[in-house]
């Protein structure tokens, strides 16, 4: 399984770099651009996911007063299981909500927890950390709806797809599914894995290639997996292989066990 993963990595090592390098550049850009934006720059955020929620009240709680969030959705829509949210030593996204002001609300569905951390290899043990701080685990969809609740009244349009962008020297225009359009100061992309704004600024680069791993994630309402544990076991099968992961989490109707498998 490791091997066959640090083999996936070679492979792709050159297009990562390059991509991480550019990437990296932007993120300066934006950093910058968005620091020397006046608070009544108009912005847009494409894409009314968990990410472009985040970055919505991470502005509003800056100051801008004119961020729109352009979700192609009529209403709220979310796929996939519950979210772990682990502190910031651990690469996690606690911090992030303790900035937002939003982790009370958070813990108040899916309390932050402390357990045992214990990962397998073909049967064998091989690790066990006792105390491990799991962090909150949150479904998505309820993650989603606190977001939602925490930026200002109407800064969400739903139903509004992006059909077309256009970058001009000082400004970007978009333009709606509906027939509407906009000048904004800055768009910021967070349309997900099938992202109109990458199609449509990079059509060479925007398709997806299969890797070799697919994901079956099974979910049930109710407590099936020892509390406060975190369960992994990597089977090696020599050209194909499989992980299984179980762990806890909750949702805004109570506790939500999930099963995870990785099929090599």
């Amino acid at each position: 399984w490791l091997k066959a993963l640090s083999t996936f990595s070679e492979d792709l090592s050159g297009t990562i770099t390059a991509r991480r390098a550019q990437s990296l550049q932007c993120n300066a850009m934006a950093a910058g651009d968005i620091a020397a934006l006046d608070r009544t720059a108009r912005i847009a955020i494409v894409g009314g996911g968990i990410g472009g929620l985040t970055f919505a009240r991470a502005l509003q709680l800056q100051g801008f007063e004119r961020v729109e969030v352009l979700e192609q959705w009529a209403e709220v829509k979310v796929r996939g299981g519950h979210i772990g949210c682990r502190p910031a030593e651990q690469g996690g996204a606690l911090g992030v909500l303790e900035t937002l002001g939003l982790l009370r609300q958070v813990e108040a569905v899916a309390p932050s927890a402390r357990g045992t951390l214990q990962r397998m290899c073909n049967g064998r043990e091989i690790a066990v950390v006792e105390d491990y701080h799991l962090g909150p685990r949150i479904m998505r969809e309820t993650l989603q709806h606190i977001l939602l609740e925490s930026v200002a009244p109407g800064t969400v349009r739903f139903g509004a797809g992006l059909r077309d962008i256009r970058e001009r020297a000082d400004h970007v225009e978009l333009s709606l599914e509906d027939g509407a359009a906009g000048r904004y100061d800055l768009v910021v992309a967070a349309d997900g894995i099938n992202s109109v704004v990458a199609q449509k600024l990079w059509p060479d680069e925007s398709s997806k290639d299969f890797a070799g791993f697919v994901t079956y994630v099974c979910m049930a309402e109710g407590a099936f997996v020892p509390a406060n544990t975190w369960y992994d076991n990597f089977v090696d099968c020599g050209d194909h292989g499989f992980c299984v992961r179980c762990l806890s989490g909750f949702g805004a109707s109570g506790r939500r066990d999930m099963a995870g498998f990785v099929v090599r």
